[in-house]
């Protein structure tokens, strides 16, 4: 909530007070569980405040929050069109938010490929085959190799 409205709320607030008369009251209640800037779509994030040391869960997960409170949420770019936001304290108080998250229209790659390399004609791939030096075992330590070192 922008700081010059929750101004608004709280001189607004404390002149109901005073109407009511109920003088005194001087400072205002934060919420304990407040959304701030956010991008709600599918692949998008959230930042928020959690007051009073509420544990947080979004749809039944853990969310960490630091030691002032403030948490980070990720949306899967496939998430559900709603995600719920749990607070609760520990007297068993819970508030709860449902998040409305948009769809994105995801430009997907295909890539035409085939999964195993083509099959190659068995007469090509012996000619290939015949270039090559021949498969033997490595050699053993001290015995030459094919480049006329000796291996370690």
């Amino acid at each position: 909530m922008p700081a010059d409205r929750r101004q608004a709320l709280g001189l607004f607030g404390a002149a109901l007070a005073t109407l009511a008369g109920r003088t005194g009251a001087t400072s205002i209640a934060l919420p304990p569980l407040e959304l701030g800037p956010a991008r709600l779509t599918q692949g998008g994030w959230a930042r928020g405040m959690a007051r009073g040391g509420l544990a947080l869960d979004l749809d039944g997960r853990a969310i960490p929050c630091d030691a002032s409170g403030a948490f980070f949420l990720a949306f899967d770019r496939d998430a559900a069109p709603v995600a719920r936001l749990t607070g609760r304290a520990a007297n068993g108080w819970v508030a709860t938010r449902d998040l409305a998250i948009a769809p994105r229209a995801w430009q997907i790659e295909h890539v035409d490929a085939p999964l195993r390399p083509p099959s190659v004609p068995s007469e090509q791939f012996l000619a290939i085959r015949k270039a090559e030096p021949s498969a033997s075992p490595p050699p053993g330590p001290g015995q030459p190799t094919r480049a006329g070192g000796h291996s370690r």
